[in-house]
Parts: C-alpha cells; sequence; structure tokens
C-alpha cells in the first residue's frame, strides 16, 4: 500500500525546502540526513522525492538538469 504524507506542515515543507536546496548543492543523502535531522540516507531521500512530487514538475526538471550537470 501506497504511503501519502498528510503532515506537510509549515515546519516539515522548511526542511523539504533545505533537503532539495542541498541535494542541488550536491550534499548527499547521508550529509543530508544529518543536517536537516534525518534518521538516515533513507529518510532525506524520502523528503527529497516527497518534496520534488509536492512541488510539481518544474522543480523536478530543475533538480533533473543539476544532477545530470553533476554527474558529467
Amino acid at each position: 500500500m501506497a504511503y501519502t504524507q498528510t503532515n506537510r506542515t509549515p515546519e516539515v515543507m522548511e526542511k523539504y525546502k533545505e533537503v532539495v536546496r542541498l541535494r542541488t548543492l550536491g550534499f548527499t543523502f547521508d550529509d543530508i540526513a544529518s543536517r536537516v535531522g534525518y534518521g538516515s540516507r533513507q529518510g532525506a531521500h524520502d523528503a527529497y522525492t516527497a518534496a520534488l512530487k509536492w512541488w510539481g514538475t518544474e522543480t523536478v526538471e530543475e533538480a533533473r538538469r543539476l544532477e545530470e550537470e553533476r554527474l558529467e
């Protein structure tokens, strides 16, 4: 069964924003988890994925472009 997040409080949304910001700067999910307060890199990755879904296609495309640039 798929998990649907319902706790989009201002605090959670600020954490999402920070996760996306750090990821676009090239931080690993381990680093992001430590800095933002997630218990594991999987928690940070899940937050990143949820944030991209929440903020829509334009943000997703920008994040993908930045990740592709980092990989090259």
